[in-house]
């Protein structure tokens, strides 16, 4: 049977979700939504890097170039982590108040995303 291990825990202020394992660096990538924060953890140092942005950081997937693909609001973007830079690849629902929510690639490269409404509160949608 497998061993289950808590690595990070408590690093989140509000949702993280979208865990994605880097097998290049080693390391743990996880967005916390509603903070605007993008997390890599390194388990071999126990350091748990965060990148701040000025909107809500919902998926974060690795290119093969190194840098990642990440949404932000209603934006696909290219993030490169050492720089910071942003540059945005595709914008969705621009007369809408929807965001990206999650996405992952599918085994061919295709990344998969899905948006959602405004929540009003928790579990509750305009």
């Amino acid at each position: 049977m497998a061993k289950v291990e808590v690595v990070v825990q408590n690093a989140c202020s509000h949702v993280g979700e979208g865990p994605h394992w880097e097998d290049d660096t080693q390391t743990l990538l996880y967005v916390d939504i509603n903070s605007n924060n993008l997390h890599r953890y390194n388990p071999a140092t126990g350091e748990d890097t965060v990148k701040h942005f000025k909107g809500t950081v919902s998926l974060v997937v690795p290119r093969r170039t190194g840098s990642y693909v990440i949404g932000l609001g209603r934006r696909l973007a290219l993030f490169e982590w050492d720089t910071g830079m942003v540059s945005t690849i595709q914008e969705v629902e621009m007369d809408t108040g929807n965001r990206f929510n999650d996405g992952k690639c599918d085994p061919k490269g295709r990344l998969w995303a899905g948006t959602m409404g405004p929540e009003i509160g928790p579990t509750q949608f305009e």
